[in-house]
């Protein structure tokens, strides 16, 4: 499922390399073993699926405190599906696939701000609004240009995004990062982009938000920045026990050409790709390289941490060959259990009772914490 949802997004956007300006500061993380003893703590929700609703591949998990959203973007039952938070019953599907007001024909991502939900849909290059408090009402809708997700900065109502156009004609084209205001439009561009493809290995949002502030990261250099309405810094410098990232010249080299470099990249020994994901507690990454995936996993408090990789993925989850975290969710790692998969395998005593009273439609969130 990882690679799939890596390949899907090759199409028009841009990309950049591990050089990241000459001095770096920020908080530094690393992903190894130095902390074997890291204790998981494992927290299960049932959600509660219709039995004429498929829900499978998700891409995008994230909550409010009161409900939790999933988004599938791929199929015909690609949209965001609303579940209560506490007991995981089926609340609604937010808008539907289509072309006329309040529906969208591929949604790439969404972003909670106050008491709405903004889908981003790709085909029509708009964001739809939802009221989040009036039943999830359609209220509007926004032309976004090329951009496939956005997050909104506390304070300021600045919107930033990462940058799809690399055509050389377009303002602030050499710019990793948009920063636009309400209407979307584009008022600054931030972090250089240290070369420039119409490819990409990244996920679909590579942003989130942490205190009020938006953090972000692209899919080669080893940095999360953060934005907090003025000045785009580095929080978080990480590192990779016995792996690196490519650097600008091999980038320049395999891309050469407007090339698809993302085969050679995902077979070479370098990082290819990762997943970042946060809660007050951990960081948690899942990355690629040398064509193998691995999870990593970093305490806050004692700076402690482990990568698990192959068969000792299951120490994390059942579906260790295909694991896919899609969000935070109850300030947790999120990765989905579909139970018609579930009911094929074994499973501990704790999990399986849960299975046998669900039906086959039936999503285990399974969320991840650490003692």
């Amino acid at each position: 499922m990882l690679i799939k949802h890596i390949l899907r997004l090759i199409a028009g956007l841009a990309v950049f390399s591990a050089c990241v300006q000459e001095e770096i500061t920020g908080i530094p993380v690393e992903f190894g073993n130095a902390g074997t003893e890291i204790g998981l703590d494992m927290q299960y929700l049932v959600l509660d699926v219709p039995d004429d609703i498929v829900l499978g591949n998700i891409d995008q998990i994230a909550d409010d405190g009161t409900y939790l959203y999933l988004l599938q973007t791929q199929s015909e039952g690609a949209g965001v599906y609303v579940f209560d938070l506490a007991t995981g019953f089926f609340k609604c599907k937010i808008g539907n696939r289509g072309r006329g007001p309040g529906e969208y024909v591929i949604p790439m991502s969404f972003t909670l701000t106050d008491n709405r939900i903004c889908i981003v849909d790709g085909a029509s290059q708009k964001v739809m609004y939802y009221d989040t408090e009036d039943d999830f009402r359609y209220v509007g809708s926004k032309e976004t240009g090329d951009i496939s997700y956005f997050e909104r900065c506390d304070g300021s109502g600045h919107l930033v995004s990462g940058n799809n156009s690399y055509y050389s004609d377009i303002r602030f084209h050499d710019k990793c990062f948009l920063v636009m205001d309400s209407s979307f439009t584009v008022i600054d561009g931030m972090i250089d982009m240290t070369f420039i493809s119409g490819y990409i290995t990244g996920p679909l949002k590579p942003a989130y938000i942490y205190d009020g502030k938006v953090r972000l990261y692209t899919q080669t250099a080893p940095v999360i920045y953060e934005y907090d309405g003025k000045d785009m810094t580095v929080v978080y410098k990480l590192s990779f026990d016995g792996f690196s990232f490519p650097s600008r010249n091999y980038m320049r080299k395999i891309s050469r050409g407007g090339k698809d470099y993302t085969g050679t990249l995902r077979e070479s020994g370098y990082i290819s790709y990762y997943d970042f994901f946060e809660t007050g507690d951990a960081l948690m990454t899942l990355f690629m390289a040398g064509g193998e995936r691995y999870l990593g996993l970093y305490s806050k408090r004692n700076g402690l941490s482990k990568v698990w990789s192959g068969e000792g993925m299951a120490e994390i989850s059942p579906f260790c060959g295909s694991l896919f975290i899609s969000g935070v969710a109850r300030d947790r790692f999120a990765i989905v259990l579909p139970v018609s998969e579930l009911k094929k395998s074994v499973l501990p005593s704790r999990l399986g009772h849960l299975v046998s009273d669900a039906s086959e439609t039936d999503i285990i969130l399974q969320l991840v914490g650490i003692r």
